[in-house]
């Protein structure tokens, strides 16, 4: 994931185009909140103890997904409306939600007994 975000910053701080000086339009910015708030909230960690980890594992798949998703909008935004800064900062903050830990999972003694 921090690959693809590296790739998005990259292609970014290559994209030699003027542009206007101006920023983006504000509906990209709704869009990278949206999609970094389902990255946060697709990553919180259970308060209640859980005896399965699939779930769990679905989403942190999800938040992952979601924070890589913001590179190739900031791909996007550099390349259609010129603001290589913003572009830049959407893959930054990409990454950041990226790099947060795993939840962390201990398995009980009881789970073992069940599959025999």
């Amino acid at each position: 994931m921090l690959g693809a975000l590296a790739l998005s910053a990259a292609l970014v701080a290559l994209d030699a185009s003027p542009g206007p000086t101006s920023g983006p339009a504000p509906g990209y910015s709704l869009v990278a909140l949206l999609i970094a708030c389902v990255s946060i909230f697709a990553r919180r960690q259970p308060q209640q103890p859980f005896a399965d980890v699939r779930p769990i594992l679905r989403r942190t798949v999800v938040g992952l997904a979601f924070a890589g998703l913001l590179g190739p909008l900031g791909v996007l935004i550099a390349l259609r409306e010129g603001a290589q800064t913003t572009g830049l900062l959407y893959a930054l903050a990409g990454a950041f939600l990226s790099m947060r830990p795993p939840p962390e999972v201990v398995l009980r003694d009881g789970i073992g007994a069940l599959e025999e």
